[in-house]
């Protein structure tokens, strides 16, 4: 049984995002891309979350996310009005 209430999914796949359980592992979520290819977040059952990109049938590249980066990114993505401020850190 997936880790993802039956209502959520219907609620995702509505908005074309394909849901696969893995397993042991946890869910894998897809969304097509318009400009092809496919953007991927498997969500652990450990609570762990991995982002993955594809151009064709093979993963072009992927990245581990934490909890505080998976909000972060959720926000941008959204378009959540961030204020941004200036940091004394250099990247």
């Amino acid at each position: 049984m997936s880790g993802c209430p039956e209502r959520e999914l219907r609620s995702l796949q509505a908005l074309g995002v394909r849901h696969h359980p893995l397993p042991g592992i946890g869910d894998l979520f897809e969304v097509d891309l318009e400009g092809g290819g496919a953007l991927s977040v498997v969500q652990h059952r450990s609570g762990g979350r991995a982002l993955m990109v594809r151009d064709g049938a093979a993963c072009d590249a992927a990245v581990e996310v934490t909890q505080p980066e998976a909000l972060a990114l959720a926000a941008l993505l959204t378009g959540t009005q961030i204020e941004l401020t200036t940091s004394s850190h250099a990247s």
